[in-house]
């Protein structure tokens, strides 16, 4: 079974060697040019802004790492909504389509205990756009950007 256990500042601190690559290959494709990108990432975390949550499936003999989630909760201007924000997904291991809705569940019971009301997120993977889809989630926008 995989659960999603919450890493603190000093655990992130800890491991960003192994957590670097697999955050900066799954972020959204905003300011990818910038050098300090992934320093401000950290920044983020370890300051709070950011949360990140590691899966890993548990069995009698072993622990395996699955992947890496980075959230933030987002509290929408105008008081309709609380978000979580799935800012970064990134699978260490090849999922079947059954841990990936495992996964999907873990990320809702995350975003009810921070008392969200919705989920929201990027992808530009047709392959994820197409679970999310089976999930009942809207994915009817495109997210569009230019540099200037």
């Amino acid at each position: 079974m995989l659960r999603l256990i919450e890493w603190y500042p000093d655990q992130v601190s800890k491991s960003w060697h192994i957590l670097k690559p697999m955050i900066g290959a799954a972020l959204p494709p905003i300011s990818m040019s910038r050098e300090d990108r992934m320093n401000k990432v950290l920044d983020a975390i370890l300051s709070g802004r950011l949360d990140v949550h590691v899966c890993f499936d548990f069995t009698e003999e072993k622990s395996e790492l699955y992947g890496v989630i980075v959230t933030t909760v987002i509290d929408i201007v105008d008081g309709t909504d609380r978000q979580l924000l799935v800012y970064a997904v990134y699978g260490y291991r090849k999922l079947i389509i059954e841990q990936v809705l495992e996964v999907f569940e873990l990320i809702k019971k995350l975003a009810k205990s921070q008392g969200c009301t919705s989920i929201s997120g990027y992808t530009n993977i047709p392959k994820m756009i197409e679970y999310v889809k089976q999930m009942g989630w809207e994915a009817n926008y495109t997210f569009c950007r230019v540099e200037v």
